[in-house]
């Protein structure tokens, strides 16, 4: 799912001094490619009995991520998202993905 090798202690350092740790191309391309997939397939579905997203306006959004998605799911889940979650937060945290936005030409975000 990664693309390279990333050390924990940068991220951690990173997190405590800056508040977050930027990572350019992190996820491979076709991970990114299956996530997409895996929460607009059922976009258009009416009268079905499956996860589906909402259109409003100018704007789709996927409201049950981890339900749909087994890679967002794994990433979220992974070792390296829950040592780093650990060591940065402790044993007491709780982690989701809420939402997955897609934005269309001249939306305007409130």
């Amino acid at each position: 799912m990664f693309n390279g090798v990333i050390n924990n202690s940068d991220v951690l350092a990173d997190l405590e001094t800056k508040g977050y740790f930027a990572i350019k191309s992190f996820i491979k391309p076709n991970v990114i490619d299956e996530i997409s997939n895996d929460v607009t397939k059922n976009c258009y579905s009416l009268n079905e009995n499956v996860q589906n997203g909402i259109y409003y306006e100018t704007q789709y959004y996927f409201m049950n991520l981890l339900a749909d998605s087994k890679k967002c799911f794994d990433f979220i889940t992974s070792s390296f998202v829950m040592n780093i979650v650990t060591k940065y937060l402790g044993d007491t945290y709780r982690l989701r993905a809420l939402r997955y936005y897609e934005t269309m030409s001249g939306h305007v975000m409130k």
